[in-house]
């Protein structure tokens, strides 16, 4: 059969780059491009015409889909991300980060409630709409046998058959510490405080309720990963829990028994008999009940202070066998009131604790229920099975509100303190951690709600289908309810306003204070989070070459081209512009008091600025080349300045220049071997720091002109373009040729501490303010990373540009960052680390207008936050 030639039919331009990804919507009437130009594009297929650009990527966009419904477009990068965009509007809604390579392939399910993410040999899961991604933590060899989160929520222990217990961040998700055991880890249990965790280490065969040997606990520092102490305990411990004080530690144990220590001191306080093996020994949140669970089908509830029983929790159905390789499971609510207990079986049955009575039965599990916790409200469930699925239940009406799939056994499962997060460790060696802040707030909700939809608000709003919105009605309205919805209605209105291209700044983020101020609902609280970490953004027509922020912190100074720009901080509204100079401006910055800004231009120029009228107030001529630096003295009284470059007749200028601020006549030079890209004045004035491309950074007396040191090595060569003064003086900071970040000594001019990026090499640094950390660009990838400077560890990073960057700078009180790129933008990014509210205030300007409270239906009239100081403002 010959070929059957096809006619073209549409042909989509614009991408600057080559096409990697295609895909079609399932109507057939859009199409999707991703291109190694860092965009995706969206297309009418009809006309060919370009409808929305999503733009955001940092490197080139590799793979591209659209959900089944429509409603959503899924990019895939080699920036280590992939991103989600409304389809109707080209705006990001959310961001899957994790990878250490390029998200390569990406699927979305039939129902467009999940995405599949695949690059760099891992494949993830993530909800589109509702609880967070799965995240995983993979390091153990073997089944994890017991985990736990630590008090404060940051941290999470586990320990397995593998002999080790790892200690991961929740927020990073790696691993920070790992104790290697004699022996397979057992059981874990974390004193309130954090600072310790004790560990059982079976003596036995390695195989998790097997055996009758004798075990050894391990008392272990969480701080220092030093071992404190450690006891021998006959028989073979099957769990094991602090007392809520930390003053007790309860073991259960195959000697029929539940034993109560003085954690102290050793010293034996109760014994609980049972008449089989303990599988579960656990506190009450208050300390005073104690509940056992042994293999013949009971459970125990105990007097902590008597040492007596109160009751038993019989199910005569499901006794089993002593010698049963299947640990029972149980757990008792933190307001003592219910007792949960799960059984080989699969069954599940809820308790009164006060009366023994058997209050609700949870059916679905089809193999051993091993562990089961209650959430810190103790208004949910969470059970985790040998059938492979952890399940999570409403506990006041039974029903089963999501099911998570594990490739393994479901060995532990818990709660994290704020009940934010819920952790599955499984057979695999895995512990697995879902976001429960989404799914917790509609239950919550739904148990407010007085009415569903009538029947004209789902025509007007496209509701489809006809079920309950809420499994069950629901209440009477209350002050209570009444603030939870219109924390909820206000929530909404942020979160749509914020994720609107042009949308106000300043509302979204007082809607969403006012919101997170109103309630406690987890959704408020994410809402508002994503407002304050998102970087308010300073768009510019062509790339950004200068940087500075006002000491006050209140405006952001930038330069492009030829001119220099004035911004609010708080609002991101360009203030004034600097307009003079006869070629790019390459540096700015601001006076000490702030009243006075500098630039430095190819024009060979540096010049004066009033900061109020946006006047020039002196130019300083001298250089023959371009002024790439510019710094203030501390006192205000003097300038820097440094050049490079070629003139017209093929001479360059490699020297640094010292200037008077009243008069503009020069007072010192100081001469380089080559381009001089960076000034800076000492901390208390006294020193000048210059580096230049002669690969040195040099350090001059002020008064005398003289060197007084050099800042060179042979393998440690600076690249010219970043040196910087640490807070006390004492130190200078250089960057090297190879990308790493040196700090020189400079009482003696020695080399001391290096710090490097695993990934890529370093660009440009600078010190915090308070001289606890370095924000280090990176040289390639776009991204800025801050770094402890006592560990050397990155601590955050901030991805957002799309091209190189230019500048970094800290604000005064460090708590916000701005960083330049030649993307054309400046963005500010929060380093605050104060209460989220507050955190919120800093960055509001303003207050609801009259208007808006109408609008918004803003109940409270006072102010949403203390109002700013906003005397001696630019007008």
């Amino acid at each position: 059969m010959g070929r059957t030639e096809r006619a073209e039919v549409r042909r989509f331009v614009g991408h600057l780059a080559g096409i990697n990804a295609v895909a079609l919507s399932a109507d057939g009437k859009y199409a999707l491009t991703g291109s190694a130009d860092g965009t995706a594009r969206l297309w009418d297929v009809q006309s060919g015409a370009e409808l929305h650009r999503f733009v955001g990527h940092i490197a080139g966009v590799v793979a591209v889909a659209f959900s089944p419904d429509g409603q959503y477009v899924f990019t895939g990068s080699d920036d280590r991300t992939a991103r989600m965009w409304a389809t109707q509007n080209g705006s990001e809604l959310r961001r899957f980060t994790g990878y250490t390579g390029s998200v390569v392939s990406l699927a979305v399910s039939p129902d467009s409630k999940y995405l599949v993410t695949a690059g760099n040999n891992v494949v993830s899961i993530w909800q589109v709409v509702g609880p967070g991604n799965l995240a995983t933590f993979t390091g153990h060899s073997g089944s994890i046998f017991a985990a736990a989160f630590s008090p404060d929520g940051t941290r999470l222990i586990t320990g397995g058959k593998d002999k080790t217990v790892r200690v991961w961040d929740i927020h990073s998700r790696q691993q920070v510490k790992q104790i290697t055991m004699d022996n397979a880890v057992v059981g874990i249990a974390v004193s309130p405080d954090g600072n310790s965790v004790f560990i059982i280490d079976d003596q036995s065969t390695g195989q998790r309720g097997a055996g009758s040997g004798s075990t050894i606990g391990y008392l272990w520092n969480t701080r220092t990963g030093a071992e404190t102490d450690q006891r021998a305990i006959a028989g073979t411990v099957y769990s094991v829990a602090f007392s809520p004080d930390g003053k007790y530690l309860m073991d259960g144990d195959s000697h029929l028994a539940a034993n109560v220590w003085d954690a102290r001191t050793e010293t034996l306080t109760c014994s609980f008999p049972n008449k089989a093996i303990v599988g579960i020994a656990a506190f009450s949140a208050n300390g005073k009940t104690a509940l056992t669970r042994s293999r013949d089908g009971t459970a125990g509830l105990w007097n902590t202070q008597s040492c007596g029983k109160i009751r038993d929790l019989a199910d005569p159905t499901l006794i089993t066998s002593e010698l049963s390789p299947s640990p029972e499971s149980a757990a008792i609510s933190p307001d003592g009131s219910y007792v949960l207990t799960g059984n080989p079986d699969g069954g599940i049955r809820l308790w009164d604790a006060y009366t023994g009575a058997e209050l609700q039965a949870f059916i679905g599990h089809v193999d051993s229920v091993r562990s089961a916790a209650f959430s810190p409200d103790s208004n949910y469930v969470l059970t985790g099975s040998a059938d492979q699925t952890a399940r999570l239940w409403d506990r006041r009406t039974g029903q089963l509100l999501r099911v998570f799939t594990t490739p393994a056994a479901a060995n532990v499962v818990a709660f994290s303190p704020d009940g934010g997060t819920i952790l599955v460790a499984t057979d695999d060696g895995v512990a697995r951690v879902w976001d429960f802040d989404y799914l917790a707030t509609i239950q919550s909700l739904c148990a407010h709600l007085t009415r569903d939809f009538t029947s004209e608000e789902h025509a007007q709003f496209g509701i489809g289908g006809d079920s309950p919105t809420c499994p069950k009605a629901l209440v009477q309205a209350t002050p209570e309810t009444s603030s939870l919805a219109e924390s909820l209605r206000l929530a909404i209105q942020a979160n749509n306003l914020w994720n609107t291209t042009g949308g106000d700044r300043q509302l979204a983020l007082l809607l969403a204070t006012r919101a997170a101020e109103l309630s406690s609902l987890p959704f408020a609280r994410t809402v508002l989070e994503a407002a304050v970490a998102a970087p308010q953004v300073l768009t510019h027509s062509a790339g950004v070459t200068g940087l500075a922020i006002s000491p006050d912190g209140r405006y952001v100074l930038t330069a492009s081209q030829k001119i220099a720009y004035l911004w609010d901080r708080h609002s991101g509204q360009q203030i004034r512009t600097f307009t003079g100079h006869g070629a790019t401006i390459n540096a700015v910055a601001f006076s000490p008091d702030g009243k006075t800004i500098l630039t430095g231009s190819d024009d060979h120029t540096a010049r004066l600025w009033d900061v109020q009228t946006g006047m020039e107030v002196r130019q300083l001529k001298g250089h023959t080349t371009s002024v790439l630096s510019v710094a203030f003295s501390p006192d205000g009284k003097t300038i820097l300045t440094g050049s490079g470059g070629f003139s017209l007749s093929g001479d360059t200028d490699t020297t640094a220049r010292l200037w008077s601020v009243q008069t503009g006549n020069e007072i010192e030079e100081f001469l380089h071997q080559d381009w001089v890209y960076a000034v800076m004045f000492s901390p208390d004035g006294k020193y000048a720091l210059t580096a230049s491309q002669d690969k040195t950074a040099q350090l001059w007396n002020i008064k005398t002109g003289q060197i007084v040191r050099t800042f060179s090595d042979p393998a440690r060569q600076a690249n010219g373009w970043s040196v910087a003064f640490a807070p006390d003086g004492k130190s200078v900071l250089s960057v090297t040729w190879d990308g790493t970040v040196v700090l020189w000594d400079v009482s003696t001019g020695k080399p001391g501490r290096q710090f490097s990026l695993p990934n890529d090499k370093i660009g440009t640094a600078i010190f915090s303010p308070d001289g606890k950390y370095i924000l280090a660009s990176e040289a390639s990838s776009k991204t800025v990373t801050l770094l402890d400077l006592q560990s050397g560890s990155p601590l955050a990073s901030f991805a957002g540009h799309s091209d190189s960057i230019t500048g970094l700078a800290f604000s005064s009180d460090g708590t916000f960052v701005a960083t330049t790129s030649k993307d054309g933008t400046a963005l500010l990014w929060s380093t605050d680390t104060r209460d989220l509210v507050t955190r919120a205030c800093a960055l509001i300007s303003r207050d609801f207008t009259d208007a808006e409270r109408s609008t918004y239906g803003i109940s409270a009239s006072g102010p949403t936050c203390p109002q700013p100081d906003t005397t001696g403002a630019p007008r």
